[in-house]
């Protein structure tokens, strides 16, 4: 049971919809209203009570739900926000992910539908402040040192997930090999490697159970999972180091026909970084045995990236790719999966 009794606040300049996300919530949760997005600020400044769940109207008057998201942000940043909108452009829904919205849906709404985003982003919410002390120690660690301590964190992460480790050391390695037959510039290539042994960092997040799980996950799990590369994403934004490159993190789980995660971005709205770390990803992972299945053969794998190209994976990447391991070879790097 919890200790008490979860907030939500909801923030919109139609009282219709205030009072109709009031009447599907309050059975299950405390409900505050607020009538713009200075109100709701007015609000948050002036009370010390903690508001668990936000959800905001990106159209108002004066202050719209982004720079209403952006400014929660960063005085209250534990409350999750939950976006809403009749009229959904690609630009809102990119700033909103890209400022930690935690939902983002679109009027008119189900009672299930507000039901279900309530839950996650509470659910999402216990799983950050779980995880709070764990990000500002790593985080202080990596001002200090980033090579020495991300090193440290992938030990961290294998001590839970033996796979994972050395997943992301291949992955290093291969992702320097890729962007050097591609010609990218020696300094992109330096970064890339570093991110790319750096891009499951955000399990550290996700629960042992879920990480070592040989059965097909619930979907509840796999929305657990899905959290790891925004959480990756907020342990190394102090890393000045790192700046130019976090997208390649944040959407290395999108796919080529737009049907991946977290930003649903398609084609060459991925950023080249994130497109080659998704292939070298699903590569090692096919290639190292898992939890749940053996491992494939290099032809094998082959095959699969074939068949996946242009829809989960840029097809001309994929031939590059295929044309480097082929006359290049693997890194050599000794596998501990």
């Amino acid at each position: 049971m919890e200790s008490h009794q979860k907030t939500v606040l909801v923030v919109d300049d139609e009282e219709s919809i205030r009072e109709s996300l009031k009447m599907i919530l309050a059975d299950r949760y405390k409900i505050l209203t607020a009538s713009s997005a200075e109100n709701a600020l007015q609000f948050l400044q002036q009370n010390s009570q903690d508001v668990d769940v936000i959800f905001s109207d990106i159209l108002m008057l004066q202050m719209n739900g982004i720079q209403l998201l952006e400014a929660i942000k960063k005085s209250h940043p534990n409350s999750e926000t939950i976006i809403m909108t009749a009229y959904p452009t690609l630009d809102t829904t990119l700033a909103a992910l890209k400022l930690g919205a935690s939902d983002y849906i679109l009027k008119p709404f189900a009672v299930d539908e507000i039901l279900e985003a309530t839950r996650r982003a509470v659910e999402r919410k216990k799983t950050v402040v779980r995880n709070q002390e764990k990000i500002r120690e790593l985080t202080t660690a990596i001002q200090r040192n980033y090579e020495g301590t991300t090193r440290a964190l992938i030990s961290a992460i294998n001590a839970r997930d033996q796979y994972t480790g050395g997943h992301s050391n291949r992955v290093s390695k291969m992702m320097g090999r890729f962007a050097k037959f591609l010609n990218l510039d020696p300094e992109v290539s330096e970064k890339l490697e570093v991110i790319s042994y750096l891009h499951d960092i955000g399990k550290i997040g996700v629960s042992q159970e879920i990480l070592n799980k040989t059965e097909e996950l619930t979907p509840e799990e796999y929305e657990e999972v899905k959290l790891h590369p925004f959480i990756g994403y907020k342990i190394l934004q102090p890393v000045d180091f790192l700046n130019d490159c976090l997208d390649v993190m944040l959407y290395h789980q999108e796919r080529f026909d737009g049907k991946g995660y977290p930003a649903g971005l398609k084609d060459y709205e991925i950023p080249l970084g994130a497109r080659m770390l998704g292939i070298v990803d699903a590569y090692d992972a096919m290639t190292s045995t898992r939890p749940y299945r053996k491992k494939l053969t290099q032809e094998t794998a082959f095959r699969e990236l074939k068949a996946e190209a242009g829809s989960q994976f840029d097809p001309e990447l994929v031939e590059s790719f295929i044309k480097m391991v082929s006359q290049v070879g693997e890194p050599v790097v000794a596998k501990t999966a």
